[in-house]
């Protein structure tokens, strides 16, 4: 009678699975999105349709969005002059007296070359 062995020749199982996965790495891909996709799902329907506020949470929810929310009239209306007296200074025309291509005029007012 044969004597059954269960030992395995494990230094050839990286290169068996790297050709498991040189043959099925699409397939491996899909079934990965497939589960994190469903996974997600899972998650994004259980936390919108089983969500467990009480009356004293949600109140308290939006006391604090009406605050930080709140509308601040008077800083408003300060940037809005500002960014008028900053649209008024681009609107000015400028001219520069330095000639970029010439250079710098000399002593008697000639440019030189």
């Amino acid at each position: 009678m044969k004597k059954l062995s269960f030992s395995r020749n494990w230094s050839k199982l990286p290169n068996k699975l790297f050709v498991v996965w040189l043959r099925h790495y699409k397939l491996l891909f899909f079934l990965l999105f497939v589960v994190v996709a469903s996974w997600s799902g899972y998650e994004w329907r259980r936390n919108l349709f089983t969500y467990n506020w009480s009356g004293e949470e949600r109140q308290k929810y939006l006391e604090a969005t009406i605050k930080e929310t709140a509308f601040q009239e008077e800083d408003f209306l300060r940037v809005l002059k500002k960014l008028e007296e900053v649209s008024q200074k681009h609107s000015e025309s400028f001219s520069s007296e330095r000639e970029l291509f010439i250079g710098e005029p000399g002593e008697d007012g000639t440019h030189q070359q």
